[in-house]
């Protein structure tokens, strides 16, 4: 469940601090914010900003292009590679809730739609079909790349680092077409394709405990 105060940062990134300079270097640098507020962070822009996460398209779409350059280099070893895909900054809404902590957990009318979520519940089910197919194998046993965290943390997939990184400039593409038309009411790729951006980055167990199929951390 998020916080008013969670609520309160997260609405400041989607409202325009995500374009300031210093703050978009930040969430480079650490691939995007921690999977808690990488996946709140879409749930709020779609509960409360129109239904669509658009501005966690552009943030992600972003981040995707990037990861598949580092993954791309020509280097002595492709654990080099991956090892560069660790966060070498803090996430920026871990931060900004606990400056913002003295304001207290009370909730207000925003909070509960967020933490509701019928329609993130509803963008999720309507592409279903499509994330779940691709999503992280060791995530949700889909026949995607694995997610940047197992990425990270197990042996490389067969094909290395290179087949990964065709995994993710094909993303970006979908998240740019999917963009452009803001909502894709009759789901498919496009629609799916930011479901399957935050996935890569931020592993899959929003999605996984939303839909009682598996997952770990508190939502």
């Amino acid at each position: 469940m998020a916080s008013r105060v969670e609520v309160r940062v997260l609405l400041a990134v989607l409202d325009g601090s995500v374009q300031v300079p210093a703050v978009r270097r930040r969430l480079r640098l650490g691939w995007g914010l921690c999977p808690r507020h990488a996946w709140l962070l879409a749930a709020t822009e779609i509960e409360l900003r129109g239904g669509a996460p658009f501005t966690t398209a552009v943030l992600y779409e972003d981040l995707l292009r990037r990861a598949a350059r580092v993954l791309g280099r020509r280097v002595a070893t492709g654990r080099w590679r991956v090892s560069s895909l660790h966060p070498r900054a803090g996430c920026i809404a871990c931060e900004g809730t606990v400056r913002s902590a003295a304001q207290g957990p009370v909730a207000d009318p925003e909070t509960a739609l967020v933490n509701k979520r019928a329609r993130t519940s509803a963008a999720l089910h309507a592409t279903a079909t499509v994330w779940r197919r691709r999503s992280c194998p060791r995530c949700l046993g889909g026949t995607g790349p694995p997610c940047r965290l197992h990425f990270l943390s197990g042996p490389e997939p067969p094909g290395g680092a290179r087949q990964v990184t065709g995994a993710l400039d094909q993303l970006a593409g979908q998240l740019r077409q999917y963009r452009r038309t803001a909502w894709d009411p009759s789901g498919g790729e496009r629609a799916s394709a930011w479901v399957e951006a935050l996935g890569w980055f931020a592993g899959w167990w929003f999605p996984a405990r939303w839909f009682g199929a598996g997952g770990g951390a508190d939502g």
